[in-house]
């Protein structure tokens, strides 16, 4: 490199790029890998070893990642590791941000240039790396000041929060993570074109064309085909073993919910896996299995590739384990046994959460298809698996002061508004117990009903929650539904409201729900009702469209940055 750099830019009218220089390097290494078989074996922990750290600069982080994913071309038995490491790194950086963009835009003022770099750092000349390198020490030397603990200045008082968390340095985070997951996006989609065409490039990448021979060279259709189905099992093993487990990242889990959309296949491996793990897995952890029945809920509502069928088999098998969990829990109350420990109703609660958001999002596929045949039919008919769910809210478990405010006020107003189920009288009386744990006659377990269970288990984030980085969400809004276009028409919800404020004045003080206030199936609701941007008397009813059709319906979390 030294020879390059003193006769590259000064003795050439072409001056020699780190683009050329990469191309050579990986020409170099390809052919390595021909001589020598066990090079992979010796490659892999050299390239995890070299990795940049995350708090590196941007451009070195995707000069980096740009390279790996070059080098899984030529050597396919280090794909799946390659790919793991990056993920890794993805996933570090997520959950360093711990902070939603629109707080970051309120504060900044939106997130500027949406571009990676102002030019690609492959097309830096040899030998003038002078102002990057000046950039990356300064860069370090303030990551270095924040590194250091309190416990060495006593005289400082309490810790600066700028200095570790402050605005700027959360946004280049999120700007370098938005950065690393478009490279990825990228690749996939390259790889997903190989297997549509019968070569295995189209060069309108982030990699233009080499000036120098590549190592791989094209395969066929049905070659990258198999190569498309190998990187989602790949993915799908790194979901399982990493991103489910990553309780605080928010949009790396993204890169397996747009590859899901490639194939109805791949959509329906991923439903089962998250299904088979919340349901069947008895050795699985209880905080892992209520994770992934806020995977499949997510999923479920916000993937629009996850067709009517689809939903209506994962809600079926849902409302299935529902009603197994609640006759059981009905044996142990009628044999005048101890009712089960708080843990044995945690993924319990979780799939009921599960139900809720899947219905507030789908309750259209949820109905039956009208029978001309039936010429007096005068209301809707809903899958039958639901009918459990009646049950379920009046429930002693009671799952409607459990689950997320959020997902059970939203799912109040949409189960009134479809006359599907009424709900309001159960939060009425939910409320009064808060005042007075003696008063209402819904019996509430004090073992089932914990808060802390309620902050550790189910007020989690929800994974699929609206995607607002800049630069690659491209990718992900042509398969992603937005609650604004399931949302129902506004009169519609007024006229419910109505009849909701009426049955309140008219129910009983106790608070029990009768047989009349939650309506049969077969009651019939039509139109659209726009929940955003309209709010309930009710002050916890407030903002709900919102947080559906904004940014999160999460609670948000404080703006607290790990430092490693």
């Amino acid at each position: 490199l030294q020879v390059l750099n003193a006769n590259g830019p000064e003795g050439s009218e072409s001056p020699l790029t780190r683009r050329v220089i990469y191309d050579r390097l990986h020409y170099l290494l390809g052919h390595l890998l021909s001589l020598i078989p066990t090079l992979p074996q010796i490659l892999q922990p050299l390239l995890a070893r070299y990795f940049p750290h995350k708090r590196q600069p941007q451009a070195a982080q995707v000069t980096y990642i740009r390279n790996l994913l070059r080098v899984t071309e030529y050597c396919s038995e280090l794909s799946d590791r390659i790919l793991a490491l990056i993920i890794d790194r993805a996933l570090q950086i997520d959950v360093e941000i711990q902070v939603e963009l629109e707080e970051l835009e309120e504060e900044e003022g939106g997130l500027g240039n949406a571009g990676v770099f102002e030019f690609d750092p492959f097309d830096i000349v040899v030998g003038q790396e002078g102002d990057e390198d000046s950039d990356r020490d300064s860069d370090e030397a303030s990551d270095s000041a924040s590194d250091f603990s309190s416990d060495d200045s006593d005289d400082s008082g309490d810790d600066d929060p700028d200095l570790p968390a402050n605005a700027q340095h959360i946004q280049d985070m999120v700007s370098k993570l938005d950065s690393i997951l478009k490279i990825v996006f990228d690749h996939f989609n390259r790889l997903h074109s190989a297997a549509e065409v019968t070569t295995s490039r189209s060069d309108d990448s982030l990699l233009s064309p080499p000036t120098s021979p590549r190592p791989s060279s094209p395969i066929s259709a049905e070659a990258g085909r198999a190569m498309r189905d190998a990187q989602f099992h790949t993915l799908l093993a790194i979901f399982d073993r990493t991103i489910i487990r990553t309780f605080k990242s928010r949009y790396t889990q993204f890169l397996i919910f747009w590859y899901s959309s490639l194939d109805a296949e791949f959509s329906d491996l991923f439903q089962g896996l998250l299904v088979e793990k919340a349901l069947l897995g008895q050795n699985v952890p209880a905080v892992t299995r209520a994770a992934a029945a806020s995977y499949i809920a997510s999923f479920v509502s916000r993937a629009q590739f996850v067709d009517r069928d689809a939903t209506r088999r994962v809600v079926a098998v849902l409302c299935a384990y529902l009603k197994s969990h609640l006759d059981a829990f009905d044996s142990v109350i009628q044999a005048g046994e101890e009712p089960p420990s708080m843990a044995h109703h945690s993924v319990f609660y979780a799939i009921v959460q599960a139900v809720f958001l899947i219905f507030c999002f789908r309750w259209r596929d949820l109905e039956e298809e009208f029978d001309e045949s039936e010429e007096y039919q005068s209301g809707k008919k809903w899958m039958s698996e639901l009918n459990v769910i009646q049950r379920v809210i009046t429930s002693p478990l009671n799952p409607l002061k459990v689950c997320s405010p959020n997902v059970v006020m939203q799912f109040s107003r949409v189960a009134q508004a479809t006359d599907f189920a009424y709900c309001y009288s159960i939060l009425e009386a939910n409320k009064r117990s808060e005042y007075n744990l003696s008063a209402g006659s819904i019996p509430i377990l004090p073992q089932v009903v914990n808060e802390g269970f309620l902050q550790s288990e189910l007020h989690t984030f929800f994974p699929f929650d609206p995607y607002k980085l800049p630069r690659s969400s491209s990718y992900i809004q042509g398969v992603y539904r937005d609650w604004a276009s399931v949302a129902i028409d506004e009169d519609e919800e007024e006229d419910a409201e109505e009849d909701g404020l009426s049955d309140d004045h008219a129910g009983p003080a106790s608070g029990t729900v009768l047989s009349s206030a939650i309506p049969d199936v077969g009651l019939m609701s039509t139109g659209r009702l726009d929940i955003s941007g309209r709010s309930r008397s009710n002050s916890d009813a407030g903002g709900l469209g919102e947080s559906f059709g904004g940014m999160s319906i999460s609670p948000q979390p404080q703006a607290v940055v790990i430092t490693s």
